[in-house]
């Protein structure tokens, strides 16, 4: 059974994501443990991302600004990206950007430190136990081996949704993106799961998700 202390926090995520037309969060057992998953096929497939090499190959080309992302890569950097996935990742810098100007997610002016590889993606959040960045080609969540053991009893050993959002640092524009994939991010953090303890899941594109990936290059 669902707590009611996890289910207002459900709830409360929920009106959040909606609020910001992220999408409402994955269904979550709150009281289930979550069983371990060991290296295998599925993640294998968790590994690879169909549009991987190519957001591989143009990540070097994208600068950062307070507005979002540009990508401006020379004419033979585009010559070895398949015409198909040109057009969508231009088309999901195009729509990250929009969800910049409207405050769904943060800006890549937001990250700390001054290099061009931590200015170019956000640290939105960073909490105790985990943290959430905003990249160019979607979003990046880091758990921690402590969160990942009490994650194992259910969402619900952290206080639900909002315990999670919470525990990864997540405020403002990241906690309903955090409440939008919180069933994903539980259901597969072992399969992604590194042997420093930390579990590192990606879910590439633009919002709403309804996946995850352990490599965003694959």
């Amino acid at each position: 059974m669902f707590t009611r202390r996890s289910l207002r926090a459900a709830a409360s995520a929920v009106t959040l994501a909606v609020t910001l037309g992220i999408a409402a969060p994955a269904a979550v057992a709150a009281d289930q443990p979550v069983s371990r998953v060991s290296a295998s096929s599925e993640a294998k497939a968790l590994a690879q991302n169909p549009l991987g090499a190519s957001i591989k190959k143009l990540d070097p080309y994208v600068t950062s600004s307070p507005e979002g992302w540009k990508l401006d890569a020379p004419a033979n950097a585009f010559s070895q990206i398949p015409a198909a996935d040109l057009q969508k990742l231009k088309s999901q810098i195009d729509k990250m950007n929009g969800y910049v100007k409207d405050g769904k997610i943060p800006a890549p002016q937001t990250a700390s430190g001054s290099s061009a590889a931590q200015a170019k993606s956000a640290m939105s959040s960073s909490g105790k136990h985990g943290y959430v960045k905003m990249h160019w080609y979607g979003v990046e969540f880091g758990m921690d081996k402590y969160l990942i053991g009490k994650l194992s009893g259910g969402i619900g050993a952290v206080g639900g949704v909002s315990g999670l959002a919470a525990a990864m640092g997540a405020t403002g524009p990241a906690a309903p993106v955090v409440g939008a994939v919180a069933g994903l991010l539980v259901a597969q953090m072992y399969v992604c799961q590194h042997e420093n303890g930390w579990s590192i899941l990606y879910a590439v594109g633009v919002p709403p998700y309804g996946a995850v990936v352990c490599n965003p290059f694959g």
